[in-house]
């Protein structure tokens, strides 16, 4: 006797994993953290300042946090091979000073690097260069060289993450298909700020006005949540995070919005005088986890209430990170369901992560009180003997040796075998013993059929 009995589980996770492929240098498989002075200093940069720079990462346990690449960016014939008057050791020692350091080193290109890409790599190559922001802002993303600088990076034999941003054309920022394959990172619109202050929200809405703000660069980046995953990251730019201009809690929401998007986390401000508060929230590591989760998913906005909106982050542990953000001038009281947010749970337990504590368990939805231009971020898991767990132990009360286990993904065929295998935790003799019931974060729907 054949009996077949069907048990349908929804996801913890409705949204699709991106398809891209990413630049294949094993490079980048959770978004770049480090230190770039662009935003604070502008060109006036010296080799003086950043060997301060490196040493104010270090002993305010910022390095520690996982900010590991320490940038140069755009200063024109400011550093060379040769000693120059801001850079007097020459970029060969002071690439060996950064890495004794224990970072990343990386550089930049400017848009005279085009009809040049290998001179330029071969110096990179020389310095020891590790990481590399590609700046030829002038040319559209269907120009040639971001093709031939991707081409003379991956053949030059040393290892270098590469950062991309283009705004050429007509209208807004032209962003190609296949940004996957070109680069590891590229930016989304133009600068988060202007040299030495940065701005929450301004009247700068299009993708090339400059200076930009928090929010300008937030919108275009979550638009194209679809197109990052492991080793190729959408950029919304540097951290604005301790710069004048933004406030305690803009600040927050800044981090924690970067954070949900999987964004690069490149420190912009002057970390020597930075605030205790502002320094904290670089160092909040319950947040930056969000944003380094292996699974490389980019949260997606679910929900938009004009000043109030919703994100949310699958996780690699099966649960979400949610932020709650409000863009409003007031505090208001914000809300969502396990349902909204992909949880197919009656109960979820709740991690508040700027609390830094634990909220208890919460049924069918979630209420909090949010401040102006501030966030609550959360973390969320489908709680014991609920949901998941209820269909689980079903599942494997019913599963005997012999038994075959056939997943099925609804949306469209059998899931392969192989994908299943990994997916479970053991077998038993002639069959499959299940030991969670989430085969692929990816799935939105996953069907689970038992054959004896």
């Amino acid at each position: 006797m054949k009996l077949r009995r069907s048990l349908i589980l929804l996801s913890a996770l409705l949204l699709a994993a991106p398809s891209a492929r990413a630049l294949d240098n094993d490079l980048a498989l959770t978004p770049p953290m480090g230190f770039n002075p662009w935003n604070m200093f502008g060109e006036n940069f010296t080799e003086l300042v950043a060997k301060q720079m490196m040493d104010s990462l270090i002993s305010k346990g910022l390095k520690d946090s996982g900010y590991s690449y320490f940038c140069l960016d755009a200063f024109g014939n400011k550093y060379g091979t040769n000693p120059t008057t801001e850079f007097p050791s020459g970029m060969v020692a002071f690439g060996q000073y950064v890495h004794n350091k224990g970072f990343r080193f990386g550089c930049y290109g400017p848009n005279g690097a085009v009809g040049q890409e290998s001179q330029w790599v071969a110096n990179w190559v020389l310095w020891k260069v590790d990481y590399v922001k590609y700046d030829a802002y002038n040319y559209a993303g269907d120009h040639p060289t971001w093709a031939t600088m991707r081409t003379a990076i991956m053949s030059c034999g040393r290892p270098m993450a590469l950062s991309i941003h283009f705004q050429g054309g007509p209208g807004e920022c032209s962003l190609p298909a296949g940004l996957a394959g070109l680069a590891n990172l590229w930016r989304t619109s133009n600068d988060i700020c202007g040299v030495g202050g940065a701005s929450f929200s301004t009247a700068a809405t299009g993708c090339k006005d400059y200076p930009g703000s928090v929010c300008r660069n937030l919108d275009y980046n979550a638009a194209r949540y679809a197109d990052a995953g492991p080793g190729h990251w959408n950029d919304p730019d540097m951290l604005a995070v301790g710069m004048p201009g933004l406030s305690d809690a803009e600040s927050r929401a800044h981090f924690s919005l970067w954070c949900v998007m999987a964004a690069p986390l490149m420190i912009g401000a002057d970390v020597r005088n930075i605030t205790p508060t502002a320094l904290a929230i670089l160092k909040n590591g319950e947040a930056i986890r969000v944003d380094q989760d292996g699974l490389g998913i980019q949260g997606r906005k679910v929900r938009d209430d004009g000043d109030h909106e919703l994100f949310v982050k699958p996780m690699k542990d099966s649960g979400v990170a949610v932020v709650m953000f409000n863009r409003g001038a007031s505090s208001a009281s914000m809300s969502f369901t396990l349902q909204e947010i992909g949880i197919a749970a009656t109960r979820a337990k709740v991690r508040d992560l700027w609390a830094h504590a634990d909220k208890g368990e919460t049924s069918a939805s979630y209420s909090a009180t949010v401040g102006a231009h501030d966030v609550v971020m959360l973390r969320l898991w489908p709680a014991r003997n609920t949901g998941a767990s209820r269909v689980r132990r079903a599942f494997m009360r019913s599963t005997q040796p012999g038994a075959t286990v056939v997943f099925y993904d609804l949306r469209g065929g059998l899931i392969p075998g192989a994908q299943c295998n990994k997916a479970m935790g053991r077998r038993l003799a002639g069959g499959i013993y299940p030991a969670r019931m989430v085969v692929d974060q990816r799935m939105a729907i996953a069907k689970l059929e038992i054959n004896r």
